[in-house]
């Protein structure tokens, strides 16, 4: 149902993308050996995914980097669990593939491997990264494996940029290993934080081990105005809630067009049993609380600068849209002093890869998440 807030897994679920989904299955039916997939937070990136692996019938690792985003440095040790408990999603998932990558496994540095009784691998962290488990071995085992059995695995990073912070580890080499040499295995990486998911990859930074990798790039959008009411009134005709069509206009007026913050409504008013300003206002105030943690998360990265961050944002959200000399004078307003032109486009960039700040064709520059906008309103990150 449209208003699930879990990432949706079925079709039927997945309102508007049957273009995006088309697309993500066709390529991975091809084969593409590197597929990013980009977009707004809550703008449907893991339900797009989640669906079209469900939908294609590809096998499947999908490894949950949000949940490592609070860590101000990933460790080896962070990183090798998760893929560990993922990988053994897997193996309950496909059980008839555990003899065979059992068999290839054991050679491998690092892994031990269990019967007890479903399939399950465990995985060494260290103390050394030359006693951790040797992690191109075992995605080999996996993709030669797949090959055995006709397939591909696709070898999924949800939220890829957070592995940046990963300590004692270049995963773009394991990425750029993948590529050239396990045609067994598919990779697909998705970020909300464009530019530093870009910056990550480094496809187009010469230094980088990916560097000159072809990809397809596919991106998910905010809804329309139109679409975002229609998404309301399906998701609420099947919980069997009737609902005054100028209540609609006046969520999506207030909530936008991001289909997580909509679903997030939906929920809050089948909850509530009822669809009401008040349970518009609630679900406002709460999902600001969400969108404030989530800045606070990045802002705790960058402490020295934080003020100037939350400055900018602030500016934005009480104007709406500013270009870039309004911004930097109204931070040298605040200040009391002049700022380096180059220290204020960096502080800018920053927010614009981040996805807080976005630029129009016009270049001037707004907050494109509605939530995060009320949350500034209302003082709740300082």
């Amino acid at each position: 149902m449209l208003f699930d807030e879990p990432p949706k897994k079925r079709v039927e679920d997945l309102y508007n993308f049957k273009e995006e989904l088309e697309q993500l299955i066709e390529t991975l039916r091809a084969g593409t050996r590197l597929t990013v997939i980009t977009g707004l937070r809550r703008t449907g990136k893991t339900s797009l995914l989640l669906t079209a692996l469900e939908e294609g019938g590809f096998k499947h690792v999908v490894v949950d980097a949000r949940i490592l985003a609070q860590h101000p440095t990933i460790s080896r040790k962070d990183f090798i669990n998760s893929f560990e408990r993922d990988v053994n999603k897997f193996l309950t998932r496909e059980k008839s593939w555990a003899k065979k990558f059992f068999d290839r496994a054991r050679g491998v540095r690092g892994v031990e491997l269990f019967f007890d009784p479903l399939p399950r691998i465990s995985l060494s962290w260290g103390p050394t990264l030359g006693e951790s488990t040797d992690l191109p071995a075992l995605i080999e085992t996996l993709g030669k494996t797949a090959e055995e059995r006709g397939t591909r695995v696709v070898l999924a990073f949800d939220e890829a940029q957070e592995l940046r912070r990963l300590a004692g580890y270049n995963l773009t080499k394991l990425f750029a290993y993948i590529y050239d040499h396990v045609a067994g295995v598919q990779l697909v990486v998705t970020g909300s934080q464009v530019g530093l998911l870009q910056d990550f990859l480094g496809v187009d930074n010469a230094t980088s081990p990916l560097y000159g990798r072809a990809r397809v790039n596919i991106r998910t959008r905010m809804l329309t105005a139109e679409e975002a009411e229609e998404f309301l009134r399906i998701g609420f005709e099947q919980i069997g809630m009737r609902v005054e069509e100028k209540l609609l206009a006046e969520a999506v007026e207030r909530v936008g067009g991001i289909v997580g913050w909509l679903t997030y409504l939906g929920a809050t008013a089948r909850r509530r049993k009822r669809f009401d300003k008040g349970v518009i206002t609630e679900a406002l105030e709460e999902g600001a609380k969400l969108a404030a943690k989530e800045l606070e998360n990045f802002l705790f990265y960058r402490l020295q600068a934080r003020n100037r961050y939350l400055t900018i944002l602030k500016y934005l959200a009480d104007r709406g849209k500013a270009r870039w000399s309004w911004l930097k004078r109204g931070l040298e307003v605040e200040e009391g002093r002049s700022v380096a032109d180059n220290i204020f486009t960096n502080i800018l960039v920053n927010l614009v890869k981040a996805g807080y700040v976005a630029k129009d064709v016009e270049n001037t520059y707004y907050i494109p998440d509605p939530m995060l906008v009320h949350a500034l309103r209302l003082n709740l990150v300082r």
